[in-house]
């Protein structure tokens, strides 16, 4: 589980309950369900943009000091990943 990085494991987590939360809590009405996205959204840009940058710089560092990339790599692209879910929920 160490080539995966337990940060990636929290933003996972982090995106689970962020989706199960758009999708459990009921809104009164159409008003309040978009409430509920704008939220939803902000919420997830506070949190998955400086998780990007620190991983882009993260990213940038190992090719410059040739390490390993994996973890940054994997960070990266799950913040990619989580705007297709977002968007796709």
């Amino acid at each position: 589980m160490s080539w995966f990085g337990y940060r990636n494991i929290a933003f996972i987590v982090f995106i689970v309950l962020l989706i199960l939360y758009a999708s459990l809590v009921p809104g009164s009405d159409a008003a309040g369900r978009a409430y509920e996205s704008a939220a939803v959204t902000m919420l997830w840009m506070v949190v998955a943009l400086p998780f990007f940058a620190v991983n882009a710089v993260l990213l940038g560092t190992a090719f410059v000091k040739e390490r390993p990339a994996t973890k940054p790599l994997i960070a990266s692209l799950l913040s990619a990943l989580s705007v297709i879910v977002l968007l796709i929920d």
